[in-house]
């Protein structure tokens, strides 16, 4: 029996006023039992054996450590608790939530393996993320619109926290066509101006499909791109918050920041009714 649970029983017989053979009697009992399994080389049993002692704790040094809880990342993207419009192998096509959207009719593209940017996906990844956005331009042209492709990805975790990171998203910002110059302009002086802040170059003119070439992997951006015509790219020195994209289109189309796009509509029906419209260029089928 080790020192400190000699120590231990013997002041848990004096508090108690026992005799000190039967509190050994019944420790000797518990160790037996399959709810108090201590071995004598166990230093933290005088700690359990002293339970109930509401005194200074004399062994908070011999403290039992506690279990590290198991850490559930609880992703809605990767939990698929989100509207979706339709779904491939290596990515998805969802309807943008309702409080999050600023624009009716916006939607996102995320790969489906849970990844920071679009700089990390691989070929195959990467094809389908084009083929929604070819057929996500094929039904707004129908209608008049053109997609504005936008990127935030200007908080990348290391490489040992990459899963706890953010879930990168494709968003797709159906605008009509005839505004795509007005909005070309203030994505750029709105990106321009974040780059302006410092010396090196941050601030990059994109070509179609040309991303891979403007930036190296591991380094936070933001990107946009019109109707997949190109775009522009902002190297990031810190965090880019959902609110700077937000404000440019409330610029565009001049709308308060109380603006709800589905305010007076049936956001359920709006989605079920997209999805139908959607059918016809689902490449997924």
């Amino acid at each position: 029996m080790s020192c400190n649970l000699e120590v231990a029983l013997k002041i848990k017989s004096r508090i108690e006023n026992k005799p000190i053979d039967q509190i050994k009697a019944l420790y000797e009992e518990k160790v037996r039992s399959d709810k108090f399994k201590y071995p004598d080389s166990n230093v933290h049993a005088p700690v359990e054996v002293f339970r109930g002692y509401e005194g200074p704790d004399l062994y908070s040094y011999n403290k039992r450590p506690k279990k590290k809880k198991k850490i559930e990342f609880d992703c809605k993207f990767c939990l698929g608790k989100l509207e979706y419009i339709a779904k491939s192998t290596f990515s998805s096509l969802y309807f943008e939530s309702e409080g999050d959207s600023i624009l009716a009719n916006q939607l996102y593209i995320i790969p489906n393996k849970h990844i920071s940017n679009t700089r990390q996906v691989d070929s195959a990844t990467r094809e389908e993320i084009r083929n929604f956005q070819k057929t996500l331009i094929q039904l707004f042209s129908t209608r008049g619109y053109a997609i504005i492709f936008y990127e935030n990805a200007s908080e990348i975790p290391p490489e040992y926290m990459a899963k706890y990171g953010t879930h990168v998203k494709v968003e797709c910002f159906p605008i009509p066509s005839n505004l795509i110059p007005l909005a070309r302009t203030w994505f750029m002086k709105s990106m321009q101006d974040l780059a302006k802040n410092w010396q090196s170059k941050s601030f990059y003119t994109v070509e179609p499909k040309a991303l891979d070439r403007t930036i190296p992997e591991g380094f936070a951006y933001i990107h946009v791109d019109f109707n997949l015509f190109g775009g522009f790219l902002y190297q990031c020195k810190e965090k880019v918050d959902r609110e700077f994209v937000n404000g440019i289109f409330r610029s565009i189309f001049e709308l308060n920041r109380f603006h709800k796009p589905y305010f007076n509509t049936n956001y359920d029906i709006v989605v079920e009714r997209f999805r139908k419209d959607y059918q016809p260029f689902n490449w997924c089928k």
